[in-house]
């Protein structure tokens, strides 16, 4: 009985704290924003020794080589991390909202057609 008493007192909150990181998400953050902010770590990007590094094991790589000099704070590094998937995963539910809007209008298309099709047929004689 406790367990759902602090369920239903904190349901509200978790969907006032959800609504404001959404706000924040949709509003705020975007690639440009995080290059700026990060600015400091994508300027290591171009040093690494392999084009397409992923920045975690890569020998050669210059983001994980100022990580270990101490350059670069292992936090700092995590924090960029962390905002590029959220930043990625904002923007595949975006695109899934957009595919999901236009699937919609295109079967609301096909349908109309369909109906006209159907009705001008309807009173062809055979």
């Amino acid at each position: 009985m406790v367990a759902s008493l602090k369920l239903l007192t904190w349901a509200p909150l978790a969907r006032v704290v959800k609504a404001a990181v959404s706000r924040y998400s949709s509003n705020g953050l975007s690639t440009k924003r995080l290059s700026e902010v990060f600015r400091d770590i994508e300027e290591l990007f171009p040093a690494c020794r392999f084009r397409d590094c992923a920045h975690d094991r890569e020998p050669g790589c210059a983001v994980q080589s100022a990580i270990a000099s101490g350059e670069l704070e292992e936090r700092r590094w995590l924090s960029y991390r962390k905002m590029e998937r959220e930043l990625a995963s904002l923007h595949r539910r975006q695109s899934v909202a957009d595919q999901r809007h236009h699937a919609k209008s295109f079967h609301q298309l096909a349908r109309d057609a369909a109906m006209a099709k159907d009705y001008r047929n309807r009173f062809k004689e055979s």
